[in-house]
């Protein structure tokens, strides 16, 4: 074969490979890994005009918890990204895990592993049911939301739901899933899959991702990603919660209504 076939069959081959969607610090792709697709949204946190939020349903009062459309999140808050955030009680609408928003405090909740973001976009994991782990950790993180369980810890599948305090049967069949990562070049992975997986399998596509850490957001129905436009993954039902990526500092601080003091922790 000469040079110049040589030449073109690389080419050839670097067309055929799943390349992100769009430059920038926020891309999106599409990947087969372990014979599912997964839809993944990078977001790089070391571009200084990344911030992420956790977000809440409008007029949120303290007590009651509103739900409201994924659509009606993105054109509120107009961010980059966004994916689905924790379970929540489809009743009460009332969160079952910890939510800091901007540093502030906006629900204390019950279990889970937190998703911690420092003001300068580092991110940290904190299993609660484990001895010494209690909510007052939480006031050095600017944005937090707690769901999961963990599925990758330092690199390591780690699938323990009982040890944070998840008692629901459910949570150990096959479900559409929403994932949230964090690569050790501080390269956030938001990831959804629509055939359903067990948690086990979800834990190692993200270590085969390259995670750091991740953890599982609420799935199922409530499963939702966007990018740019885009709605990738669309909910059945309502949200109360979510996680948002802005790529300018012009677009954050959407969240106004919004009242919670770290100092209850």
């Amino acid at each position: 074969m000469n040079k110049a076939k040589i030449l073109m069959a690389i080419f050839l081959a670097l067309l055929l490979l799943p390349l992100p969607v769009w430059a920038g610090p926020v891309t999106y792709q599409t990947r087969n890994i372990r014979g599912v697709e997964v839809n993944l949204v990078w977001v790089n946190l070391n571009s200084p005009r990344v911030h992420v939020e956790s977000a809440i349903a409008t007029h949120w009062k303290g007590k009651s918890f509103p739900a409201e459309k994924f659509s009606t999140f993105i054109k509120r808050l107009t961010p980059a990204a966004a994916i689905n955030g924790t379970y929540y009680d489809v009743r009460t609408f009332m969160p079952i895990g910890t939510i800091v928003s901007n540093g502030r405090l906006v629900h204390v909740g019950t279990r889970g592993s937190a998703f911690c973001f420092t003001y300068d976009n580092r991110v940290d994991v904190i299993r609660f049911g484990l001895p010494g782990i209690h909510h007052s950790n939480l006031k050095q993180y600017e944005n937090v939301i707690t769901s999961g369980p963990t599925l990758v810890l330092d690199g390591k599948v780690v699938l323990d739901p009982r040890s944070e305090l998840f008692r629901d049967p459910g949570i150990y069949r096959p479900a559409k899933r929403s994932t949230i990562g964090i690569t050790y070049n501080n390269k956030l992975i938001l990831a959804t899959v629509k055939r359903p997986v067990y948690l086990h399998k979800m834990a190692n596509i993200m270590k085969d991702l390259g995670c750091k850490h991740a953890i599982s957001l609420d799935g199922g129905s409530s499963s939702a990603l966007y990018v740019k436009g885009k709605y990738v993954t669309r909910p059945a039902r309502l949200l109360t919660n979510c996680i948002v990526v802005y790529e300018k500092p012009v677009d954050m601080f959407r969240i106004t209504e919004i009242t919670g003091d770290l100092s209850r922790l």
